[in-house]
């Protein structure tokens, strides 16, 4: 999952603002390294993501770690590039690997399905004992292969369709943490300092909904 924005200020300021908009509210990230190099050099920033909160009420303040939970996404790599020469402006990379996440939505898949294959299984056999006949086991077998296929493809049909869903919002979400490095440095222009709410106050992160 990767999100990329061309801000028009100096990668020396993007990185300034990166450190100042990633590690607080809503994002909350934490540094952990670099990778090949400082990230004026071509280096990769790694930040681990916060645990998601286990509240059953997903507020604005943890929507961030929420939706990257949803995916399995427990780090975030952020890469700048000089746009231009004199640089006048960096190109942002927000990027994270899926993988993690697809291997365990895939297992998720399997049970959910297999266990949905049996919950149909066993009403189409209810359905077929209803109806006895002396080609019971033929009346039998129908049913209930009709209902394990029916009941568990919907399941897999819903599990895959939440995280397409949570596929798409993570992405909002990166692309808020884009707008929101980006705001800093619009707050700085205009206030001359590092300004948190006016930063934050245009750009409203996605609510989710």
């Amino acid at each position: 999952l990767s999100c990329t924005r061309v801000i028009p200020d100096s990668p020396q300021a993007v990185l300034e603002a990166v450190g100042r908009v990633c590690p607080g509210a809503p994002f909350e990230l934490r540094l952990r390294t670099t990778v090949g190099g400082h990230p004026l050099d071509g280096g990769i920033l790694v930040f681990d993501v916060p645990t998601s909160s286990t509240t059953l009420v997903v507020t604005p303040s943890v929507l961030f770690s929420y939706r990257m939970a949803q995916l399995g996404l427990d780090q975030l790599h952020v890469a700048l590039k000089p746009v231009g020469s004199p640089a006048g402006a960096c190109e942002m990379t927000v990027s994270g690997d899926l993988r993690p996440g697809l291997r365990k939505a895939w297992l998720i898949d399997k049970w959910v399905s297999g266990l949905a294959g049996l919950g149909g299984a066993a009403a189409g056999t209810a359905v077929g004992l209803v109806g006895l006949t002396p080609l019971m086991g033929a009346l039998i077998a129908v049913p209930a292969v009709v209902g394990a296929s029916a009941l568990g493809g919907a399941t897999l049909a819903l599990v895959r369709w939440g995280y397409r869903y949570a596929l798409r919002k993570g992405r909002e979400q990166l692309e808020g943490l884009l707008g929101a490095v980006e705001g800093e440095l619009h707050a700085v222009s205009v206030f001359g300092t590092a300004t948190r709410e006016a930063a934050f106050r245009p750009r409203q992160l996605p609510d989710g909904s």
